[in-house]
């Protein structure tokens, strides 16, 4: 039986050192990157993003697409009954975004302003409202995917959901 485990030891510290040459002599392959300057060209394609209020405790999910050319091509918006009514969240408000009405820029720097115009999608309640404007400062964070994209931004809303209380989130890529 000493002789099995001897040899189950030894097998495993074999393996180990196997792993471990792979490891080390395997080329890197990176499918991201940091950077140094972002501009508006860096915030395009699809992004996810979470907005929660600063006190009031709601939030708003919304998907969107900044073409990195200072406007949009689609998105849309899914916040809780209880941003627009008050009390305890019954039902949510759908918004699709208004391409025309909506814009952005980002500086050299990675930051930047976007006003952001959500009108109704569907049947909304009587409580959501038809349209509202959101008014949002955007940093880019400084690592971009293999398409010069940035995949991280954090955002933060004077106004969220046009309620006129202050907000913060994130979108990813």
């Amino acid at each position: 039986m000493s002789r099995k485990k001897n040899r189950i030891t030894k097998l495993i510290k074999a393996l180990g050192v196997v792993g471990l040459m792979i490891g080390f002599y395997t080329p890197r392959v990176y499918a991201q990157h940091n950077t140094t300057g972002l501009a508006t060209i860096n915030y395009t394609g699809r992004y996810a993003c979470l907005l929660a209020s600063d006190l009031n405790f709601y939030t708003a999910v919304f998907t969107y697409n900044p073409n990195g050319k200072g406007v949009y091509t689609n998105g849309i918006l899914i916040a809780s009954s209880d941003a627009f009514a008050g009390g305890l969240p019954t039902a949510f408000c759908t918004y699709n975004i208004n391409t025309h009405l909506s814009a952005y820029t980002v500086s050299g720097h990675g930051t930047g302003f976007e006003s952001v115009t959500w009108g109704a999608a569907g049947n909304n309640g009587a409580f959501c409202p038809p349209s509202f404007v959101d008014n949002t400062a955007i940093a880019l964070r400084n690592v971009v995917n293999i398409n010069g994209a940035s995949i991280d931004a954090e955002i933060s809303d004077t106004n969220l959901l046009g309620q006129g209380f202050a907000g913060r989130g994130y979108c990813l890529k």
